[in-house]
């Protein structure tokens, strides 16, 4: 079985520094980007998520939003900070 189509709802969840959705009985898994701390939105369509970047010694973690029917993601860069953590809705 694979994913449910629009209007239905999904669990996201991050497994070995990448994001990953699943129907809500935990069916159908599905790694949709490279990240961390996933949020998924109240209405199922998106997932926010931190990406981290390597840059020497240090990292720059920044907020992301991924569509989930098409795969589509947004990564903030313009949002003054290198150091987002746990997004919310």
């Amino acid at each position: 079985m694979g994913l449910a189509t629009a209007g239905e709802r999904y669990i996201a969840f991050e497994r070995d520094d990448a994001v990953w959705i699943a129907n809500l009985n935990g069916t159908a898994e599905k790694k949709i980007a490279d990240g961390i701390f996933p949020a998924i939105s109240p209405d199922s369509t998106r997932v926010a998520f931190v990406t981290v970047e390597k840059s020497g010694a240090s990292y720059a973690r920044r907020i992301a939003v991924v569509e989930i029917a098409g795969g589509k993601a947004t990564i903030f860069k313009d949002v003054p900070s290198d150091n987002s953590y746990y997004l919310v809705w």
